[in-house]
């Protein structure tokens, strides 16, 4: 008797815990039906009075600012509500958008004061066309007067694809499947430049040599003067009326021959100046007849700057004086240095000769 008394037992406990069970199941989902599907509202939820807030905004506009509303484009929906401070207005634990809208997030925010203020921002992104209505959000109301609800006006956006359905020349294509990259792959932007750059020096290069321009022997003093005067006897500067250019030429020859053979400064200085510095120099030019120098330089200077026109003959006679002021010269100045030299060899195998022990020394 007593097992079976406690058989008993044990199965009204059971049975109640089912039902218990059973009951909060169908609460449960009568509540999820009544959240999940806003446009069908259980009947408990319709059952429910209606509460009135004391003033309501609602709004929903796309998170660029910028209408319409493009496919994948977010929206934000803002509601403000205000209602007395005992009441307390809160989102169900689950929402459904329709087959239109995906809920990205979901943010409530409570402001104390008389009246408070609810306010419930939505963020909802469209993935589908056309004309899609936002259901309508039944909120749930907590106070003095009782359970009740709530429910936000519904609003519609017009949703527009990404790529307008009338236009003709949109072609469809299969993504393209990127392979990796090899070393010349990721840096052909830099061996382009690289590349051209050695073309360019090659062909430089190659330029230069082609055209290499051989520079000319330079004469010695003497041989670049006598080449000098030959050249302005074969111009015949008298006939031309060319005089003047003739007698500028022949001076500077002369002077630059003794520039270059004795370290004259004779090419930037007047006839007196250079007059004075050969009088004055230590070293006196070997061969160098000053007073022939002088009435070569003068005469030059009439032509050059007095406008003397001489005839062909003085033309002539200028370039044998300016010969023979160079000759002379270097006529000297050769047998000078061969003079040197041979005093310079001889004194050598003096000393030679003066190091060398006697014969008959041991």
């Amino acid at each position: 008797m007593i097992r079976l008394s406690r058989a008993v037992a044990l199965s009204t406990l059971l049975l109640a815990a089912g039902l218990r069970a059973a009951a909060q199941e169908s609460t449960s989902t009568d509540m999820t039906k009544m959240s999940v599907d806003e446009g069908d509202l259980s009947p408990i939820l319709a059952a429910l009075p209606e509460a009135k807030p004391i003033a309501v905004k609602f709004d929903c506009q796309p998170a660029s600012g910028r209408p319409p509303v493009q496919l994948g484009d977010a929206v934000v929906c803002v509601a403000e509500l205000q209602h007395v401070p005992a009441d307390i207005y809160e989102p169900p634990a689950v929402l459904s958008w329709g087959d239109g809208w995906q809920q990205l997030s979901l943010e409530t925010a409570r402001s104390e004061g008389d009246p408070c203020v609810m306010r419930l921002r939505v963020v909802l992104q469209a993935v589908a066309l056309g004309r899609v209505p936002v259901p309508p959000l039944t909120l749930m109301v907590k106070g003095p007067d009782g359970a009740r609800r709530f429910s936000l006006p519904p609003t519609e956006l017009a949703v527009e694809g990404i790529i307008d359905p009338a236009r003709t020349d949109v072609e469809l294509r299969e993504p393209e499947v990127k392979l990796p990259l090899r070393w010349v792959d990721r840096r052909w932007p830099l061996l382009v430049p690289v590349g051209l750059l050695a073309i360019w020096l090659v062909l430089r290069w190659l330029r230069r040599r082609r055209h290499r321009v051989v520079p000319a022997p330079v004469l010695a003093p003497a041989p670049e003067a006598l080449a000098r005067f030959d050249q302005l006897r074969a111009s015949n500067a008298a006939a031309t009326g060319q005089q003047q250019a003739l007698h500028f030429a022949l001076s500077e020859t002369v002077r630059r021959y003794l520039h270059r053979r004795f370290a004259i400064d004779a090419l930037e200085c007047t006839t007196d100046e250079l007059l004075l510095q050969l009088q004055q120099r230590q070293t006196p030019v070997p061969g160098l007849d000053r007073e022939a120098l002088a009435a070569f330089l003068r005469t030059a200077d009439l032509v050059k700057f007095a406008n003397l026109a001489p005839d062909a003959a003085a033309c002539d006679a200028a370039i044998a004086a300016a010969r023979a002021v160079v000759t002379s010269a270097e006529t000297a100045a050769v047998a000078e240095e061969k003079s040197s030299k041979k005093n310079k060899l001889e004194k050598s195998k003096d000393d030679v000769a003066g190091d060398r022990p006697a014969g008959g020394a041991s």
